[in-house]
């Protein structure tokens, strides 16, 4: 409410913006009410809580006016809302996963991903899944390399909105960059012990 107010001549208060938000998460299935927040539904309660205590002690991003103008001018679902490495990343994957279907539920699922801090096993079943080549070792390195670099351009949410890059300038706390974990080392691994 507060960005809002801030950013638009027609103001908002508490009760118009609790009615909206209200009516997005009855009206919207993807929405849904934790204690008086309204939470996308790509988190479980669990994961909600721990985000709000674990990002509570920083300060939220605050969009600049031209970034509210340049969302609210071309809307944030559409296909003129890639990030930066997004497409860079799908042309990757095509190179490698054949099935259609399969190669846009992984492109989904990657850039999805990188809107939050994703374990690197959570990555690595998702690519297993989607019968990625994870035993081809340029694979790995290049999906390491562009993996990063798309989520070094996206907002996170345990980063309170802010890109890795900028939560540390503004913490001095750094985001470990995602590793690869490589089958052939865990198989190696699995022999030595």
């Amino acid at each position: 409410m507060a960005v809002w107010n801030q950013h638009n001549k027609v103001k908002i208060d508490y009760k118009q913006a609790e009615t909206f938000l209200s009516d997005r998460a009855y009206f919207r299935s993807d929405f849904y009410f934790i204690d008086n927040y309204v939470v996308h539904d790509c988190l479980d309660d669990e994961e909600f809580e721990h985000l709000l205590y674990e990002c509570e002690e920083f300060d939220y991003y605050m969009p600049t006016k031209s970034v509210i103008r340049e969302f609210e001018n071309r809307g944030y679902w559409n296909d003129e809302s890639v990030i930066e490495g997004q497409k860079e990343m799908d042309n990757f994957l095509a190179e490698y996963i054949k099935d259609k279907r399969k190669l846009e539920d992984l492109q989904d699922e990657v850039v999805f991903s990188s809107h939050r801090i994703t374990s690197n096993a959570e990555i690595k079943y998702m690519l297993e899944t989607n019968k990625a080549p994870l035993d081809d070792t340029e694979f790995c390195e290049r999906f390491e390399r562009l993996y990063n670099k798309l989520r070094d351009n996206n907002r996170i949410w345990e980063l309170r909105g802010f890109t890795p890059p900028t939560f540390k300038e503004k913490t001095g706390k750094a985001v470990r960059p995602f590793k690869m974990p490589s089958v052939k080392k865990n198989v190696a691994k699995k022999r030595k012990k």
